[in-house]
């Protein structure tokens, strides 16, 4: 492990007075140095201890990156390591847990080897031209765009926030997609909505409290839907609670004569599961419609939901889906719900290009669209970057690279049957990451 540029000279003011050992290594994102105490005699914690020598050298735990471990202990840790403990919890726990399928939504096409950083940059220098072709011929209309607002969002939403309302303007246009898409919940018309990715489910804690909110507005009874949260972490301060309160306070403030016993709560279940393992049909109320939901899924993830919404078992009670994407640089080759669309396209236009190179080159684009660039460099600038490409032209191929992933994405439902559209639900300047997959079961 480097550490020579992350290493304090010597321990803070604070570390001296209080007599405290602390690991000598910097974090600069935390801008302290770690907290973990090292051992006697030694400047750094076994985590950042350098690897100078074989005995000390530490590598990456393969069953989690996030920690190292002694390269000459490795074996004995991987039968201890906490990730090995929580997977065979699962497996111990996957009789009394349905909605637990190992691999469940995992693609059966091989995952190819990962390409070095000069195979990489040579595969995108080709893909480029490739690329570049492709949307001349295939992507000629650009999106749809369709920044919309939702008068409850904005009338109960935006006064709590007078500075910062980025977050805020996104859940208003991706909640007002959802009521005129008609994947909206309504008496007589309950829906389960299912939020991917859902952090502490605040996306989901606005659409309850426009659907609750239109409904006391117009006079009428309230009928809150119901919320199904899956994230494979577990975020601090979650909404979860939330969602009743905010039901309890609308009913106090627009019908303060229903008894608070018969104000009706939301139904809000939260399971900790990777979405790879993710058995929906499980969790979803047999003879219930259900919406998907996401706001800013990441990569692979958005690969691992579609195909989670297109079993069998799910597409009849499947309405729609309203997925806000990102981060198609951290996709997956092997995951991508539609390589088909991708080999198709190949067959095309460079028939001596393999999937396995276009999609890794692809991907290394993709972040060239959202990497930004600092103040004052101008659409002319090279930089020495490897391309020979200026940054004007680099982030042009990668909001294409993005929107041919895209494209396979919702060509994937479209194939199935289903009303399919990409459109800008949010201006850049909000969120670089601004397109979303819309996706309505035909009337």
């Amino acid at each position: 492990m480097e550490a020579s540029s992350l290493v304090m000279e010597r321990p803070s003011a604070a570390e001296q007075s209080s007599g405290h050992a602390r690991c000598a290594f910097y974090l600069p994102r935390k801008r302290r140095s770690c907290g973990m105490a090292p051992k006697a005699g030694a400047r750094f914690c076994a985590e950042h201890q350098p690897g100078d020598d074989g005995a000390a050298a530490r590598v990456p735990c393969p069953l989690d990156p996030r920690h190292t471990v002694a390269k000459t202990q490795l074996q004995a840790h991987l039968a201890r390591c906490n990730r090995t403990k929580q997977e065979q919890a699962l497996r111990a726990q996957s009789v009394h847990m349905p909605w637990y399928e190992a691999g469940a939504n995992s693609a059966a096409r091989p995952a190819a080897a990962t390409p070095d950083e000069a195979a990489l940059q040579a595969a995108v220098v080709s893909a480029a031209p490739v690329l570049l072709q492709m949307a001349a011929g295939e992507f000629r209309t650009p999106l749809r765009s369709a920044v919309l607002s939702n008068a409850q969002v904005e009338h109960e939403r935006f006064p709590q926030l007078p500075i910062n309302r980025k977050h805020a303007l996104q859940q208003s246009s991706l909640i007002q997609h959802l009521r005129e898409a008609e994947l909206w919940a309504a008496p007589g018309r309950p829906i389960t909505y299912v939020e991917f990715g859902c952090g502490r489910g605040e996306l989901s804690r606005y659409i309850n409290q426009s659907t609750v909110l239109e409904q006391l507005e117009r006079g009428g009874p309230a009928a809150p839907p119901a919320f199904v949260l899956v994230d494979r972490a577990c975020p601090r301060m979650k909404f979860d609670s939330k969602f009743a309160d905010d039901v309890a306070d609308f009913h106090a403030r627009f019908c303060p004569s229903v008894p608070p016993g018969e104000r009706p709560a939301p139904a809000v279940t939260r399971k900790k599961i990777d979405i790879r393992d993710l058995r929906l049909a499980a969790l979803v109320p047999p003879g219930v419609e259900h919406v998907a939901v996401s706001k800013h899924l990441c990569g692979v993830a958005t690969d691992l939901t579609l195909r989670c919404l297109a079993t069998a078992e799910l597409r009849a009670s499947l309405r729609g889906a309203l997925i806000a994407m990102c981060c198609r640089h951290a996709c997956s080759p092997a995951e991508y719900a539609n390589p088909a669309y991708i080999e198709a396209m190949l067959a095309r236009y460079a028939p001596d290009m393999s999937y396995d190179v276009f999609f890794p080159a692809l991907m290394k684009m993709a972040s060239w669209a959202v990497s930004g660039r600092r103040p004052g460099v101008p659409d002319t600038e090279v930089g020495g970057h490897f391309s020979g490409l200026a940054v004007a032209e680099r982030e042009r191929l990668g909001h294409l690279a993005r929107r041919l992933i895209d494209e396979g994405r919702r060509r994937y439902f479209e194939d199935l049957g289903y009303q399919a559209e990409l459109l800008v639900y949010c201006e850049r300047d909000t969120s670089r990451e601004n397109i979303a997959l819309l996706v309505r079961r035909p009337a």
